[in-house]
């Protein structure tokens, strides 16, 4: 695919890491900003930072309106879980029936069910996707399941710096998993950086990553501590132990295969370092989180499957409790 048109839709972290990466082997790439808050970045552009240098994305067009953009090749989809619903007509404009829906979110996506109403009774959950709007608006002819490794903050509205990242596995959420379109695309991320890899079973790529989000995320939520402070703590490894192995008995209920041990996904989380997880930031920016999506899911799937998580849930109610303390204090403060 030559010099294809690629849209990022979301400009926090993630979408701009991406977006930065792939302007610069592509003149055609877009990043769309949340609309009436990315005046500085489409006026000042956008800056990586990272071990390689700074990087100013001058091929990069930004824009916070998708209406003019028309159909695209590749549309990523990097924003968060639970802003996939307001997102979504603005995805109209981008996608054509050739057009590729790449998806970016952390925990249990909005289309893991989709065609697997026949062995599981259902196609979307309540935690995730609400009353199926996102299921009867997004074709999953159209979708790319993507799993992104990568630790990044915003140090500014136009500057993104990346602390680390490792893997990028993506693969068809239904039939062949080695298409020519999954090709492409996995060429385009090789070309622009990322350590992409196509992935025969894409779900069980969703698992291992959430495996990890839905358990430290929240404890470090609660403990305001960094990847690196939990996995050096006796009490903290514990902790983690324990969750992911409610984690894991979940999963398997589901067909999750997890290729590697508990032991050796905390070693990996512990070479993150000290890294604030995505949930605990924005915790301290009083902004909503994706909870629900990464814990919430897990316990609607445990008690569709009736299996017992009752350290999951504790975790998952303090989160939601200190949540909503933030956003009412961060509703105030702007009052």
């Amino acid at each position: 695919m030559i010099n294809p048109k690629v849209c990022v839709v979301g400009s926090g972290a993630v979408g701009s890491v991406v977006a930065a990466r792939l302007s610069s082997v592509s003149s055609n790439v877009h990043l769309v900003s949340r609309k009436g808050g990315g005046e500085h970045l489409i006026k000042n552009g956008l800056t990586l930072v990272s071990s390689r240098g700074d990087y100013y994305a001058e091929n990069l067009s930004i824009v916070d309106d998708t209406g003019g953009l028309g159909p695209q090749d590749i549309v990523i989809l990097a924003v968060k879980a639970h802003q996939v619903l307001d997102t979504v007509e603005s995805l109209f404009p981008l996608i054509g029936s050739s057009t590729s829906l790449v998806t970016m979110q952390n925990g249990i996506p909005f289309w893991y069910f989709y065609g697997l109403r026949k062995k599981f009774g259902f196609e979307y959950l309540e935690s995730v996707d609400p009353a199926g709007k996102i299921y009867v608006k997004i074709s999953h002819l159209n979708i790319i399941g993507a799993v992104l490794y990568l630790a990044a903050e915003m140090e500014s509205p136009c500057k993104v710096r990346l602390l680390e990242d490792s893997l990028l596995p993506l693969g068809e959420i239904r039939g062949n998993f080695k298409t020519t379109r999954v090709v492409n695309i996995c060429d385009l991320f090789k070309n622009s950086g990322f350590n992409c890899q196509i992935s025969q079973n894409i779900r069980d790529e969703v698992w291992l990553k959430l495996w990890g989000n839905c358990t430290f995320n929240p404890v470090s939520v609660l403990t305001s501590q960094t990847l690196a402070e939990i996995c050096n703590s006796t009490e903290g490894n514990l902790l983690i132990n324990v969750l992911m192995n409610e984690v894991k008995k979940v999963g398997e209920q589901y067909g999750a295969k997890f290729k590697i041990t508990v032991a050796q996904k905390i070693e990996a989380a512990k070479k993150v370092g000290h890294h604030n997880t995505s949930t605990l930031q924005d915790i301290r920016n009083k902004k909503k989180t994706e909870i629900d999506a990464l814990l919430g899911s897990i316990i609607e799937l445990a008690s569709i499957a009736d299996v017992p998580v009752s350290n999951l849930r504790t975790i998952y109610t303090c989160c939601r409790l200190l949540e909503e303390k933030v956003l009412k204090l961060n509703k105030s403060e702007n009052v």
